[in-house]
């Protein structure tokens, strides 16, 4: 019978122990868990090609697309014949897209991704360089379109040209 009254008297303290906040060991354990899903990540994406920026497009300061209608408002398709000559297809449903638009010059631009990376704090960084290429005799509308899974999109897209 002792057996079973220590018994009665040590269950409760068990099940209050389980249910207890968890102690200052478990909880920086948790944070470290925490901290290290906010770490800075690399993101993959692809390119978009053969889309040119449309005529009636002005001053661009747009860092993200999620759309097809407004991706259509500033961009058009430039498909032509041959191997590969159509335009690259964007899944709105599952993409989304990082657009970086130059002022109208007349040299050939080469707009070359460098890194995308999440931030851990909710941005996407995006950082790319511009080559010169050669003298034209037109103008041109630089543009680069970084296609890029929707599981990694934010609002916070911040374009970095160096």
């Amino acid at each position: 019978m002792n057996k079973f009254v220590a018994l009665l008297c040590v269950l409760p303290m068990l099940l209050l122990a389980a249910c207890a906040p968890k102690s200052a060991e478990n909880k920086a354990a948790a944070d470290v868990v925490e901290s290290a899903e906010m770490e800075e990540q690399d993101v993959p994406y692809s390119i978009a090609k053969r889309y040119f920026v449309k005529n009636t497009v002005g001053e661009f300061n747009i860092n993200r697309i999620a759309d097809k209608e407004t991706f259509e408002q500033y961009f058009g398709m430039a498909a032509v014949m041959g191997r590969d000559g159509l335009p690259t297809t964007i899944d709105f449903e599952q993409e989304f897209v990082i657009p970086v638009v130059l002022p109208e010059t007349g040299y050939e631009l080469s707009i070359v991704p460098v890194s995308l990376r999440n931030n851990g704090r909710g941005e996407l960084l995006f950082n790319c360089r511009v080559d010169t290429l050669r003298e034209l005799s037109y103008t041109i509308r630089p543009l680069l379109l970084t296609i890029v899974s929707k599981s990694f999109d934010t609002d916070n897209v911040v374009v970095e040209i160096d």
